[in-house]
């Protein structure tokens, strides 16, 4: 559990430090339904969280934002489109099988990044599409290594473009997401 919770704790917008002529590294992570008040950088006594007391601290704390929804799919729609997730066609959390999903012809986030010569991946649950014309490969995510949806929906785990299923425990998941991330982060820190 708390290996589960630390990598909860990288919630948030990290901007590396850098020179004024170099772009700064960017990581984001999205937990599901943890809220602001749950932190101790936000003023929660009860809740130990020193890791993401450390990056508020030493990166960019966000005081006033909005979800576009109250649940994952149409909401995870509108941080890499932009925009309201009726515009996507999203508006609820997409089921397993769905034949709905992010479409590939609204541009999103990580295409924009793209043209800027950013290398991005995308670690964890997707759930904007189980078929794979909906996956984040198509999406213009260069790396992706988890599940489009609940593993226990869908069972089906996915490794830079090929189907493959968890050979370990789902009980290791968390630790399997948090080796990729850091070897994403430390192949791209430059």
């Amino acid at each position: 559990m708390k290996r589960f919770l630390l990598f909860l704790l990288l919630l948030g917008l990290m901007l590396e430090s850098t020179a004024q002529n170099r772009r700064p590294n960017v990581v984001f992570v999205l937990a599901d339904d943890l809220g602001w008040a749950e932190l101790g950088c936000y003023g929660n006594g009860f809740n130990e969280t020193p890791h993401l007391d450390r990056l508020a601290k030493e990166g960019v704390r966000f005081t006033h934002a909005y979800a576009a929804a109250p649940v994952c799919s149409p909401y995870r729609a509108a941080l890499l489109t932009g925009q309201h997730p009726a515009r996507v066609g999203i508006t609820d959390y997409l089921r397993p099988n769905s034949s709905n999903g992010l479409p590939v012809s609204h541009v999103a986030l990580p295409e924009i990044l793209a043209k800027h010569e950013y290398t991005t991946g995308m670690v964890g649950k997707w759930h904007l599409g189980t078929e794979p014309e909906f996956l984040p490969r198509k999406q213009g995510f260069d790396h992706y290594y988890g599940m489009p949806c609940n593993f226990a929906h869908a069972p089906r785990f996915f490794d830079d473009g090929k189907q493959v299923f968890a050979k370990t425990p789902l009980s290791r998941l968390t630790e399997l997401y948090t080796e990729r991330v850091t070897r994403i982060i430390e192949e791209n820190a430059k």
